[in-house]
């Protein structure tokens, strides 16, 4: 057994996603609860908490409201709304713990009203991306 594979409990829920090599797990991917979907690194690090969508057959990916992590696991670079697994609607960017964009997003991208931030909080750039 090698791979992605997924872990139910006893009312056949999805709560992990471990990847197999030789039959051994040797991470976890996602793990799922009230809190919504923790995704982890290569490293075995947070890299998103937050809301999710899909299935066993489709993949669960990021929608909604979540936060993603710098590869640490514990500094946020993003904090807001997504869909489709990508930045889209209005959050924050994050640069050394503070905030250096906040606006609209489209398809991982600025996109929309927002205001870009200097490392001081002053603000650099304000209108539309």
């Amino acid at each position: 057994m090698n791979g992605e594979y997924y872990i139910l409990n006893s009312n056949n829920c999805c709560i992990q996603t471990r990847y197999f090599v030789n039959g051994v797990a040797t991470r976890i991917l996602k793990q799922f609860g009230d809190y919504g979907m923790i995704e982890y690194n290569d490293n075995g690090n947070k890299a998103y908490e937050g809301d999710y969508q899909g299935t066993g057959e489709t993949g669960f990916y990021r929608e909604g409201h979540g936060k993603e992590y710098a590869s640490n696991g514990k500094v946020v670079v993003y904090s807001g709304d997504w869909k489709n697994g990508k930045r889209e609607g209005f959050g924050t960017e994050y640069r050394l713990l503070k905030p250096v964009y906040t606006g609209d997003w489209k398809n991982g991208k600025r996109d929309g009203k927002g205001s870009e931030m200097d490392l001081n909080g002053n603000v650099i750039r304000s209108g539309k991306w």
